[in-house]
């Protein structure tokens, strides 16, 4: 099965048009293609060239269990303390915007549910949010 690769036009569709056919002005743009890591940023960050992460005569063999375990357990926290960080970036940075975006729908914006709300969407596919806590039936109920 083959699988169109992202950023990539569908066949048979113009590329600034989104598949529902609501038009380019409905949707923010296209993204943009993600830069290629070099040899040298990957190095700094896993501490090894990728030839050597990629050698299978370099990996370890579990014979050094502690060791091997005191390396996940600190870079667990490391990647913590990073997603916490970026966790708070987007709530200061990126929540704000997605009310003023361009075409943004009305009651466009970041709100909090509850555990109740939440199952309701789950049970009923029917419901749409409206206003912060306030659910409205597609149905009318």
């Amino acid at each position: 099965m083959s699988q169109t690769p992202p950023n990539e036009p569908i066949p048979g569709q113009r590329g600034d048009e989104p598949p529902d056919g609501a038009g380019a002005a409905a949707q923010p743009g296209p993204l943009t293609p993600l830069e290629e890591v070099s040899p040298e940023d990957f190095e700094a960050s896993y501490d090894e060239p990728l030839e050597r992460t990629l050698d299978l005569e370099t990996w370890e063999r579990g014979e050094n269990l502690d060791r091997m375990f005191a390396r996940l357990d600190r870079e667990l926290s490391e990647a913590l303390e990073q997603e916490d960080e970026l966790c708070q970036q987007i709530r200061q940075l990126v929540f704000p915007q997605i009310p003023r975006r361009p075409n943004a729908p009305p009651g466009a914006g970041v709100f909090q549910a509850t555990v109740d709300q939440l199952k309701t969407v789950q049970q009923d596919g029917s419901v749409q949010w409206r206003c912060r806590s306030q659910l409205r039936h597609l149905n009318g109920a």
